[in-house]
């Protein structure tokens, strides 16, 4: 499984909506990492994923949504580091399984009990969330004696 890249809107409550980008660093429930953005372009993807995978460690897959955003520019990018691009089929989220559960722990846990009002709301929200999902629920399973090697 490649690993995955996702763009979803987030709505705010004064009826914008910002974009998050998010992705797994690597397989399994560790070093989620999620950038915002008002207006997702191809560009501002491509430059999130050259920081995501620097081009001495890119990986050789990447396996994604079919957003409208993710453009030429993109396309461009990542072929540049020597990444085979591999969207989803249309209406197939199953196929981006590992993202879309993390869209769906982000939404569930941490957004559907606020009231999010600005952009800068949001990103404490997001970051407190990830520094969590990170450190404490990824170790969770350990101290529960539950995680496999």
């Amino acid at each position: 499984m490649p690993p995955a890249v996702v763009v979803d809107p987030i709505y705010l409550s004064n009826g914008s909506s910002d974009h998050i980008l998010c992705h797994p660093r690597s397989y399994g429930r560790h070093a989620v990492a999620h950038t915002l953005t008002n207006n997702p372009t191809a560009e501002w993807i491509a430059s999130q994923v050259t920081d995501a995978f620097p081009w001495d460690e890119a990986r050789r897959h990447l396996l994604r949504d079919r957003a409208g955003a993710f453009g030429p520019a993109y396309t461009r990018r990542i072929r540049a580091m020597g990444i085979r691009d591999h969207p989803t089929a249309p209406r197939s989220p199953w196929q981006n399984a590992y993202v879309e559960r993390l869209i769906g722990s982000i939404r569930r846990e941490a957004l559907d009990h606020l009231i999010v009002f600005d952009e800068a709301q949001l990103r404490r929200v997001l970051n407190n969330y990830a520094s969590y999902y990170n450190q404490i629920r990824a170790a969770s399973p350990i101290r529960q004696g539950l995680a496999f090697d």
